[in-house]
């Protein structure tokens, strides 16, 4: 998956949006570089692949809640 830098409404996967609140939603692609931004990794496609590979192993059900997401995978993705 190319995850370049425009919002992919066409992606459907596990998670194919994110939770902010209970009416607001993020494409993946835009969770991607947020969660890249918040641990200070460089927005590379190897970096977004990455994220995206640790997304699909996700324990949770969709809807995914951006808090509980990104707590699992500050634990899991491997940096």
């Amino acid at each position: 998956m190319n995850w370049g830098d425009q919002d992919n409404k066409h992606y459907r996967g596990r998670i194919d949006r994110i939770f902010v609140s209970l009416t607001e939603t993020w494409e993946v692609g835009y969770f991607i570089r947020h969660f890249l931004g918040l641990i200070g990794e460089p927005l590379t496609d190897a970096n977004k692949a990455a994220v995206g590979k640790a997304m699909e192993a996700f324990p949770a059900h969709a809807p995914a809640l951006r808090d509980d997401l990104v707590a699992w995978l500050r634990a899991h993705f491997g940096r």
